[in-house]
């Protein structure tokens, strides 16, 4: 489950620079959106986003596109490819649906920022981005400056490991203190960690769990089970269900769920059943299985 917080930022001197940024933000979509539709007219096919962001790469060279982070740029193709893959899909199933379009920019209102700090203090939310690493980057090998540069960068690093085991240590506390068990799946995080890169790795799941095991009683439910394809009420499961698909409809029962909440349950049925307070029929069509805890 994803938690967003949305604050509203007022037009202030302080607020220019970030305003400035949202709005050089909804020029890069809009430009995106030309450039897929100017290709199709071309070509008969759309592009996809690696073409897109070796595009967006080589306008990096203009100072005005350098103000938006790489990362967040990356993320407008992300965000538009997947637009485009849904549309096409909703097409095929006879679905109609219009295919993105243009925004106007005083109307676009945000940018991502995948990787970077921030805290909130006051209501006052603070962005950081890793400003002593590419001062690191940019210092004279052997040089002084460089070694300075080091320790600081040292130093942060140390800084943001505190913050994440502090904030595991809090978490985990609060959580053995709500529940005697916890059921998780076991995800493949190195597979995790070649497919999304150091995103995985910064998020430190497997440090979480490592804390969370000695402080509660944790059960693993094994990484192939279908919890998110089996239907929660009658027990059916699909034969494929692509990650982008958040909703699905059970064909047999005609239920619908949601994709993280649906999981959930099945790991907490699994996991009740294997303590034996609970049980888990086998996922047979037409019958109902039921959790107890």
């Amino acid at each position: 489950m994803i938690r967003t917080y949305k604050y509203k930022l007022y037009h202030t001197k302080r607020l220019r620079k970030i305003d400035k940024v949202i709005n050089i933000a909804g020029i890069i979509y809009n430009h995106c959106i030309a450039l897929h539709k100017r290709y199709y007219r071309i070509f008969g096919k759309t592009l996809n986003k690696f073409q897109l962001k070796k595009h967006l790469t080589k306008l990096k060279k203009y100072e005005y596109w350098k103000k938006v982070p790489s990362q967040a740029m990356q993320e407008i193709t992300d965000r538009i490819d997947k637009a485009y893959k849904l549309f096409y899909r909703n097409k095929k199933q006879g679905i109609k649906t219009l295919p993105p379009t243009f925004k106007k920019v005083f109307k676009y209102k945000s940018y991502t920022l995948k990787q970077a700090g921030y805290k909130i203090e006051n209501n006052i939310v603070y962005l950081k981005y890793l400003k002593e690493l590419k001062k690191f980057s940019k210092k004279q090998k052997d040089s002084n400056s460089r070694k300075k540069a080091k320790r600081k960068l040292v130093k942060l690093h140390i800084k943001v490991v505190n913050t994440i085991r502090d904030y595991f240590h809090k978490l985990s506390t609060q959580i053995a203190n709500s529940y005697n068990y916890v059921a998780i799946e076991d995800l493949n995080i190195k597979a995790m960690q070649k497919i999304w890169g150091k995103k995985i790795s910064d998020l430190a799941f497997s440090k979480f769990l490592n804390i969370l095991e000695y402080k509660t009683n944790l059960i693993k439910i094994d990484r192939f089970y279908p919890s998110s394809k089996t239907c929660l009420h009658c027990g059916y499961v699909l034969d494929s269900l692509d990650l982008n698909v958040r909703t699905w409809q059970c064909p047999n029962c005609q239920t619908t769920h949601n994709r993280d909440i649906n999981a959930s349950m099945n790991i907490c049925r699994v996991g009740a059943s294997t303590l034996g307070i609970g049980e888990v029929r086998p996922a047979i069509v037409g019958i109902s299985a039921s959790c107890a805890l």
